[in-house]
């Protein structure tokens, strides 16, 4: 029987990123099915580069900051080679459609040969409605997209895309795990891990983050080294504040050990495709504070303490945005009070929700996709 040949398109394969934590727990024991892969990676780590190639002997793989880059190279390898049985797109919706019809933000005119390739696009959805301007992909004949939340699969199917189902993140148990030799009274102040961008409301995040440090609050910020992000740091002041801000890497054991120490994860988030710190972070035993979004609540679950919001529209997309960031910080500091017992219930609460998603689970639904579509 012949090997089914496919093409698994990722870009921005960084680890610890959310797309290189998704893909690099998705493709283990890849090799030992019966599917030809050939593999469009982005890499902007060399020695992830490295050994990406020689784990998993990629055909495809370059290294660089330019996203337009994999839009040609998809191209060059659909003209070049036979046509594959299924192309696997691991992107955001509005990237994935791009490779259709083109984008002048990166000068690119379309791709006239992905038509007639049957592919799913496995997309995160940050947008509590799709605009309509994405919604001319619902005309693509053989595009399918596989959601990551429940919420989103249903945004999708409403917007008259073709889905089929869900398949959501999980943690890496044997690395983010609850240690209970960690003492409550042990643990100290909020930590935030992730990039320092709009979509964050990391303004709003940096103006609450300092009125906490100036009430002797411990707060740290653990963001990923590139151009925006020291800029954005550098601009805000908070290197002149109290504020605990790591730009160094921090290798997976590190950023688990990172979340053990605070008492809780904080975001204020416009919006998120799944939020995957959220669950390493409670997995730590670290319970999180975050915004009231649907797709958010989904994530961390019935017993998540939310921040009340609104929704505005932005740059094509619904975002959420915190009512009031006094409300916020109150918020904060009053779950800082919280009693050890009370603590340990809310842990337990959150640990049970988050313990549910499981790569194990993911990675044979992700095969029995590959195999079936």
């Amino acid at each position: 029987m012949a090997k089914k040949r496919i093409l698994i398109v990722a870009d921005d394969y960084n680890l610890p990123s959310g797309f290189g934590t998704v893909m690099n727990n998705l493709l283990k024991g890849i090799e030992n099915t019966n599917l030809d892969i050939t593999y469009l990676i982005k890499a902007t780590s060399q020695q992830l580069l490295h050994n990406m190639k020689n784990r998993y002997n990629f055909k495809h793989i370059f290294n660089s900051n330019y996203d337009h880059i994999a839009f040609d190279t998809l191209h060059t390898i659909l003209r070049e080679e036979p046509k594959f049985d299924l192309i696997f797109i691991y992107e955001d919706l509005d990237i994935v459609l791009m490779h259709y019809y083109g984008s002048s933000l990166y000068n690119f005119s379309g791709n006239d040969l992905l038509y007639d390739q049957n592919v799913i696009a496995y997309s995160p959805i940050d947008t509590l409605k799709i605009p309509e301007i994405w919604k001319k992909g619902t005309e693509i004949e053989h595009l399918k997209i596989l959601a990551i939340t429940k919420v989103g699969e249903s945004i999708l199917k409403d917007a008259g895309f073709k889905t089929i189902g869900y398949l959501p993140h999980a943690s890496n148990k044997e690395i983010y795990k609850l240690d209970l030799s960690k003492k409550v009274e042990d643990k100290d102040g909020v930590l935030y891990v992730g990039r320092l961008d709009k979509r964050k409301n990391i303004f709003a995040l940096l103006d609450i983050a300092k009125k906490l440090s100036e009430d002797n609050i411990h707060v740290t910020i653990k963001t990923f080294i590139d151009r925006q992000n020291i800029d954005v740091v550098k601009q805000s002041g908070i290197l002149q504040s109290n504020i605990n801000v790591i730009l160094d890497y921090l290798s997976e054991e590190g950023l688990a050990a990172l979340y053990r120490a605070h008492k809780f994860y904080v975001s204020v988030t416009h919006a998120e495709g799944f939020g995957l710190p959220f669950l390493d972070s409670i997995m730590c035993g670290t319970p999180v504070i975050t915004v009231d979004n649907n797709i958010i609540k989904e994530v961390v679950g019935p017993n998540g303490i939310y921040i009340p919001t609104y929704s505005i529209y932005d740059d094509y997309r619904i975002w959420s945005i915190i009512k009031n960031e006094n409300e916020a910080i109150n918020i904060i500091k009053e779950s800082l009070k919280m009693d050890k017992e009370s603590y340990l219930d809310l842990r337990t609460k959150q640990y049970e929700h988050a313990n549910k998603y499981s790569w194990e689970d993911n990675r044979k639904k992700f095969i029995d996709i590959l195999e079936a579509e």
